[in-house]
This record gives structure tokens, sequence and C-alpha cells, in this order.
């Protein structure tokens, strides 16, 4: 009986084990079995750390969890900022992964699974979609996205010469580093649904898109265009940048011919892509001018007109060795560009010894306006402008000679659209000749002959940048200056050279109404001992309706420069003429006016002879100096103050006899005589007439009353070859006396009646 008790104890016993245990093992299924669902994970970005953070609505899970892996690879837990991939980090209730990976393993990226693994909570797994900055989570599993990836190279590749050094080469030094870029080429992608194109604003720089590349699985594919089985003969290799985007070449042009560059790029999600290839053609440096300027390579614009990108960028030969060297340019081209990079120059022609005639000819025909852009014309060219044609320059270099002919124009530094405006970039070292017929209009025109060699050698120019020839008229405003000094001794005058004059007359310039034409001999800088003239009249004439301003150079331990010499006259509507000043003090400084220069009694005038000066007044210079502006026009004030002609014209034949000193062209009276002025006796100066063309206040004012006075009191030799000014104020005080005499007598006469 006992042992049938203790049996049935047994069995209750396992009974109600066996019961709890099933009881025990439904409450731990049931905890295995919560659920996390995506809608309850919510995905913050941390900017400044860098992070991805989700966040769960059950406050109990990120404690939980005891493993993370990423397509079925563990992550491993991390106690401190995630700044790679491999690792997460739990805090404050949110798992948190790195946004960017400054190591070699991957950060989240697009597509990727992640697989949670929680202690009571069912596994977790989601998918990651990254664009635009943002993280987006789906219930999908399967590793990878429905995404494709485009790539294409914008931009183009200057063309090269066989063995040309340093393409696209950057030299450094301990202060500045320098690049000669000759490659616009950039890489661009844009990263799209699969079963969509890319539109204008999908694509993105590579350097500023979220795509991160396969360095290994990615290249730059350079083949030859004529033969794709061909090895890379070019010599070159693309480099891509990964702080702008751009693809440059570097090495050294192997072999004449075209190659075609693109680019092949694997990204970190394992798409794939090849982009469009860009041409790049290596020249041999024998093509001649007379074959590569033609239409046929030129880009055809909407207005019927065309643009030539000059290839190669250096062209030395005009025709081949029987022609002529005279080549015309298509009436149709209106734009040359050496290259599209401000500072990177094409070369036409060739280095010729100073002094030497040039031995190639570039022709602008009728109908032709050009405009060089990026140019460098060296020394053997001569440009010819012909009649009904016009040559711009902008950002380009004349070494050699611009002659414009008889209805030819020409201008430089100018912008015509709208209202206009001056630019910088272009300069004459060479000369500028200006033909009978021709027009100078609106032109910064500056030298910079003694400053760049011609070819390797070094100048010694002094000549006028400048020449008019004939009848030339000047239209709007045109600024000319002179370069300062060449170094060394002048054969010619045995004292070191002047700075370069400005401008030279042999004919007749006519300034149009309103026009101004303000030119400056070389003489800014203390490298220039003696400054240069301004304008050197070559029995020339410069008239008409416009404004005159000359300033000659400064000397700087010589003499300054005059700002008219020669001779010839001057009868333009107003006229500033300074002298350029002496900084020593045992030199002579420039005049205004030189001797055997007429001014005509039509002319307004401020004339201003140079000055022995310790230093030179910069702030209050009228010099033009800074090449990057035009000057202050206001600096040149000219009251209205023409005294008048009082020399009849001559008759057609008729001559007359040079004045002799002293003497006054104005006819005396019949009967009249006049007393020679006494020993130191000088007139009042004329106060200025009222009605000036040109307004001034301060020390403006105090130079123009010093400027009447200097103009008033010349010797009368002065007054009438310069001024045409013959008042004869003893004559005047007889009559005075005379007329106080006969009234006296009169009234004494009526007294006595």
């Amino acid at each position: 009986m006992k042992r049938m008790r203790r049996k049935c104890k047994t069995l209750l016993l396992a009974l109600f084990l066996l019961i709890a245990g099933v009881i025990i093992g439904e409450v731990n299924v049931s905890a295995a079995e919560k659920e996390i669902t995506i809608d309850s994970i919510s995905v913050k970005q941390d900017s400044f750390n860098g992070l991805w953070q989700l966040k769960f609505a059950d406050a109990n899970y990120t404690d939980a969890i005891t493993k993370i892996s990423v397509n079925d690879t563990d992550w491993e837990a991390y106690s401190f900022t995630p700044s790679m991939g491999g690792k997460y980090r739990i805090r404050d209730g949110a798992v948190e992964f790195a946004q960017k990976s400054y190591s070699q393993t991957a950060a989240l990226k697009n597509g990727d699974v992640i697989s949670i693994t929680a202690t009571g909570y069912k596994t977790l797994a989601f998918k990651v979609a990254i664009a635009d900055g943002k993280l987006t989570i789906s219930q999908d599993t399967k590793p990878g996205d429905n995404m494709k990836l485009y790539v294409r190279l914008v931009g183009s590749f200057e063309s090269a010469l066989v063995n040309q050094k340093g393409y696209d080469a950057i030299s450094g030094a301990s202060t500045n580093v320098t690049q000669n870029k000759n490659s616009d080429a950039s890489v661009e992608v844009a990263l799209v649904n699969a079963d969509q194109e890319p539109t204008k604003d999908d694509w993105k720089l590579l350097s500023e898109s979220d795509i991160r590349i396969k360095s290994k699985e990615s290249s730059v594919i350079i083949v030859n265009h004529d033969d794709a089985s061909k090895e890379n003969d070019s010599g070159m290799a693309g480099v891509y940048s990964v702080h702008d985007g751009s693809l440059t070449l570097a090495g050294t042009p192997a072999n004449a011919g075209t190659y075609d560059i693109s680019v092949s790029i694997t990204d970190e999600d394992g798409h794939t892509a090849t982009s469009n290839s860009l041409p790049f053609r290596v020249f041999s440096g024998e093509e001649t001018l007379k074959d590569q300027l033609v239409l046929s390579n030129c880009t055809k614009t909407a207005d019927g007109k065309y643009m030539y990108d000059m290839e190669p960028w250096a062209i030395k030969n005009f025709t081949d060795a029987s022609g002529d060297q005279r080549v015309t340019v298509p009436a149709d081209v209106k734009a040359w560009y050496g290259s599209h990079t401000s500072g990177t120059y094409g070369e036409l022609g060739y280095a010729v010894s100073e002094g030497t005639a040039q031995k190639q000819t570039l022709i602008l025909p009728k109908g032709c306006n050009l405009t060089l852009v990026n140019m460098d014309i060296l020394s053997s060219v001569k440009i010819i402008v012909g009649d009904g044609a016009k040559l711009t320059l902008r950002d380009s270099v004349i070494q050699g000679v611009v002659e414009v002919q008889n209805g030819g124009t020409f201008s430089m530094n100018y912008n015509d659209y709208g209202e206009g405006e001056f630019l910088n970039g272009a300069s004459i070292n060479g000369q500028l000749i200006l033909q009978d017929g021709a027009t100078l209009e609106n032109a910064k025109i500056y030298s910079n002959t003694n400053n760049i060699a011609n070819g390797s050698s070094a100048r010694h120019n002094t000549e006028p940048v400048v020449v008019v020839n004939g009848n030339v008229s000047l239209k709007g405003k045109v600024f000319v200056r002179g370069d300062e000094a060449p170094t060394g001794t002048d054969a010619a005058t045995g004292k070191s050279y002047t700075g370069q004059r400005g401008l030279k007359v042999n004919g007749t310039l006519t300034l149009e109404k309103d026009a101004v034409l303000a030119v400056f001999g070389g003489g800014k800088d203390a490298t220039t001992s003696n400054g240069g003239t301004a304008v050197e009249l070559n029995g020339g004439t410069i008239t008409g309706e416009g404004k005159l301003i000359c300033v000659g150079g400064d000397g700087h331990f010589g003499e300054g420069g005059n700002a008219v010499s020669g001779t010839g006259m001057i009868s333009v509507a107003n006229a500033y003429l300074e002298g350029g000043a002496s900084v020593s003090k045992s030199s002579t400084p420039g005049k205004a006016l030189g001797d055997n220069v007429k001014l005509a009694g039509t002319t307004n005038r401020n004339l201003i002879d140079g000055e022995n000066v310790n230093d030179i007044d910069y702030d209050n210079d009228t010099y033009w100096r800074d090449i990057l502006t035009v000057p202050n026009l206001s600096l040149y004030p000219v009251d209205a103050n023409a005294p008048g002609e009082t020399t009849e014209p001559e008759k057609p034949g008729e001559t007359t006899e040079p004045e002799k000193p002293g003497e006054t062209t104005e006819p005396e009276k019949p009967g009249e005589t006049t007393e020679p002025e006494k020993p130191g006796e000088t007139t009042e100066p004329e106060k200025p007439s009222s009605g000036g063309t040109d307004t001034n206040t301060g020390k403006d004012k105090q130079n123009k009353t010093k400027t009447t006075v200097k103009t008033q009191v010349k010797s009368k030799k002065n007054a009438s070859v310069k001024t045409g000014d013959s008042s004869k104020p003893i004559l005047w005080a007889v009559l005075m006396v005379v007329a106080i005499a006969g009234i006296t007598r009169s009234l004494m006469l009526r007294k006595k009646n």
C-alpha cells in the first residue's frame, strides 16, 4: 500500500513538473516572439558627429541587443563615436552608425541590409537607402538596390605638341604653388532608378556627390582614335582630382595623333559605369596656318559666323617653304581663341631680332570683324587690317606690328556690348601703325616691351607704341602708355635710355566730338632714369573737337619727359599738357609744350611744366599707374580759357617769315607805335573766363590758378607762337591817360564858363 502511495506521489510530482515546464516554456516562447516593426523606428542625423541614429519606440529594445550584422557580416559594438564602417554604438536608446568611413572599411551604404538580434525579440532585418544626404529604411531584405550609375566627361583637353613639357604641370615653392592647366575636363555622375534616364538635375560633380568610388576598380582610359587595339602611346596619363572633380593629363606627348579619353568607375555599392570620350590631339609642330585656318576647322555660331579654336596651340609656319608667308583670315571668322583660359596663350609665328622686318603677314579682309582672344602674336608677324575690316584685341599680346589701312578700324581691351566697358589683359609690345584713312576707337593700350623678352632676347625699345601716318580718326576714349626705359645706355645720346614714347604723329590725328585721347610717356617706376615723351609731333597735327591729355614720364635719376615735343600743331577743343617730374634736383623736368609746338588760340588749355621733386606724390599723381583701371579723367581739368586766334590765315601760296624774339603777330594800326616794355615789368595774369568745360575744387582750384598764371606769364615769343595772344598793355595805358586828360580839360572849361 505504501509502495502504491509512493508511486502515486511520484506520478503527481512528475505531472506537476511537466505542467510547470509547459507553462514556463509558453512564457519564454511568448517573449522570443516579441516583434519590432520598422514603423516604430525613427532615423535621425547627427551632422556634428557624422552619425546615423536609429531610435526605437520600445525603450527596452536596445538594452536587449546582442548582435548587429550588415549584409550577413557581424559588426563590432563600440564604446566611442564610430568613425568608420564595421562598428556601431548603442547610446541613449539609439543605435548609431558612421555616415562616412575614414578607413578602408566601408560605412553604411545604399542597399545595405541590417540584421539585429536581441534577447526576447524576433530578429529584426531591414534595408537602408541613402540618397541626397538622407537615410530611409524598408522591409526589403535583399541586399543591393535598383539603381543605375551613370558617368560622363564634360569640358575639353587643349591640343599639345610632341615633346611639349609640362602640359598640365604643377610647380611649387615654399610659399606658393602654380599650375599650368591645359585640361578643362570634369567627371560628373548620376545615380537614378534603373528604369529611368538621368535628368539635368541628377548630374553632379563626382567630388560633390555621395557616391564613393573604389579606386582600384576605377581608371582613366586613353586609346588611339584610329586604332583602339593599340597600347596608349600618347605618353600621357589621366589624373583625377578628388578635390574639384577635374580630370587633367600628366606626362610628355610622345606621338602625333588623336586620342580618345574616357573614365570607368565602380562605386562601393557595386555599380559600374563607363563615360563618353573626349578627344585629345597631339600635333607634330610642323603644321601650317594656311591648312589649319579654314572654316572646316571652325565652329559655326547662331549668327552664321565662325569661331576658330587654334590647333595646334602654337603655329610657327604660315605656309610651306615655297609659299609667300601671307595668310588671309576667312571673312566670316569673328573670334580666334588661343585657349579658353585667361593667361594661357596660343602662339603664332616666331621671334625675330629687334629691328628686323616681319616675315609673315596675316590679312583681315573686307567684312572681317575679328576678335583675338588669349593669343601671343610673335615678332615675325605683321597683321594688316584692310579696308572695311576691324581688329579687336582681348587678353592678347602683339610682339610684332599691327598696321591699320585706309578704311580699317582697331580697338583693344574694350567690350562694345551694351553700354561698353574697358577690359584688361591685352598689350602691344611691338607697334600699332595707323595709316591714312584708319580709325582708332575705344582702346586701352599699354606696352610691356622692355619687361617681356622678345623670344629669349631683351628689347631696348623707346620707339612709340602708336604711330599715326596720314589722316587718322579717333573715336570714343583711347588711353596709351609707353613702357619703362630699357636697361643700359642709348648709343644715340650717350645717356641712359628714356622711357618709351607713347604716340608719334606724322600726319593729322582728328579727335571726334567728345572723344578723349590720353597719352603717357614711359616713366612710372624708379627703373626709368629719364622719362619718356608722351606725344611726339613730326610735322604733325592733333586737331578736332575732343580732349587731349598728355603727361610726360617721370625721370627718377635724370630728366622728366615732355608732354608734347617735336614740331607741329595742337588745335583740339581742350588740352591738358603736363611735363614729367624730375626727382633729381640737378636734372631738368619735362615741359608741357616743346619749343617748336604751336597751340591754337581756339584751344582751351591747362599747361603744367614738370617740377623738381624729392619724391613723387603718388596719392595726388596724375600719371596713369594702374592699368587695371582707366585714368580718372577728373584729374585733368581744363578751363574755357582759349585766348582766340589773332593772326589772319595765310593765303594759298603765301609764306610768312618766322617771328623774331619778342615780336608779336598782331599788326599795328597806322601811326601807332608801342614803347618797349621796361625790364622787370610784367603784365597782370588774365582771370580765367567763366563757363569752363571742367570743374574742380580745393587743390584742383589752386592748380588752375597756378596754371593760368603760367600760361599768361610767358615771354612774348611764347605768347605769340604758342597762344596767339598779342595784347598791348602799354598802348592801352597811353590811350587811357589821353582820355582822362581830355575829360579833365572839359570839366575845367565848363567850370570857368
